[in-house]
């Protein structure tokens, strides 16, 4: 077995006439697989980078909506002792109203206009509607990623230059 001083002449060319390859000269076979090898690098970790910005960003959104259900749940219980009370309440005005009314009219009228008069509020009440929350201000879209792939296409742009 030969080695490699066997096969090059004094000039240190090799059988074929060539000169072997030092580190700063390299094929372009080299180069393109370096490129390659470098650009799916680059791609995977902007891939990894959006993925953990969005993963961020859906926690942060969860967090939100958990704390903003809380407060619903709290506020809801405020509210429903609240309306059990105002209609205790109610309820008791209505029946002074009707015997009120009772020394007028016919009592049986007076509970009619009562009647009516509050079933017309509640029901108007009720066509306000509740307003469904929604995900303002609140973006999924991984800006941050955006602005690297930006950048990372412009240097190479300019490199290709």
């Amino acid at each position: 077995m030969r080695d490699q001083r066997d096969e090059q002449d004094d000039d240190g060319h090799d059988q074929a006439g060539e000169r072997p390859h030092t580190a700063s000269e390299r094929s372009l076979a080299e180069l393109v697989n370096d490129a390659w090898l470098k650009a799916e690098l680059l791609i995977r970790q902007e891939i990894r980078l959006g993925l953990t910005e969005t993963s961020e960003r859906i926690d942060k959104i969860r967090d939100d909506l958990e704390q903003d259900l809380a407060h619903w749940k709290r506020e809801l219980m405020a509210k429903i002792a609240g309306g059990a009370l105002a209609f205790i309440g109610l309820s008791t005005l209505a029946a002074a109203l009707v015997l009120l009314l009772a020394q007028v009219i016919a009592p049986w009228l007076s509970a009619l206009i009562v009647g009516a008069g509050i079933a017309l509020g509640g029901g108007l009440l009720l066509l306000r509607g509740v307003r469904s929350p929604r995900l303002q201000g609140r973006e999924l879209i991984p800006t941050r990623t955006v602005q690297s792939i930006q950048q990372d296409a412009r240097s190479v742009k300019e490199a290709m230059k």
